[in-house]
């Protein structure tokens, strides 16, 4: 069974992600300076093959939110084999809530590296 303080450290956890990615975007830091868990949390919020229909289209919301309407995904956040169960309720909530803590096209300058 779940503990209360298991679920609370995980929302903290996700929360965390979610400020820590957007400040990155924000400032505009090289993705080889972002941290590798951080930069697999938004690889998995991008394109993951185990996502239901739903959660596909949200996937492509926030590519276009990120990215401008072309819909691509840098290199540097091709998704990776081995993901966590961890990494996975990251990305989900990587893709309900980072587009409202950035601007549009706020990772455009991903795709110029």
């Amino acid at each position: 069974m779940t503990r209360r303080s298991d679920v609370e450290h995980g929302i903290v956890d996700e929360e965390s992600v979610l400020e820590q990615i957007a400040a990155l975007l924000e400032g505009g830091v090289e993705v080889g300076r972002w941290p590798d868990p951080l930069r697999a949390s938004l690889a998995l919020a991008l394109e993951d093959a185990s996502m239901s229909r739903t959660e596909g289209w949200t996937a492509v919301v926030l590519r276009r939110h990120l990215f401008g309407p072309r819909d691509v995904v840098p290199a540097a956040f091709a998704a990776s084999p081995g993901s966590t169960a961890v990494d996975h309720q990251r990305a989900e909530r990587l893709r309900s809530g980072l587009a409202a803590c950035v601007g549009y096209r706020a990772g455009a300058y991903l795709l110029a590296g």
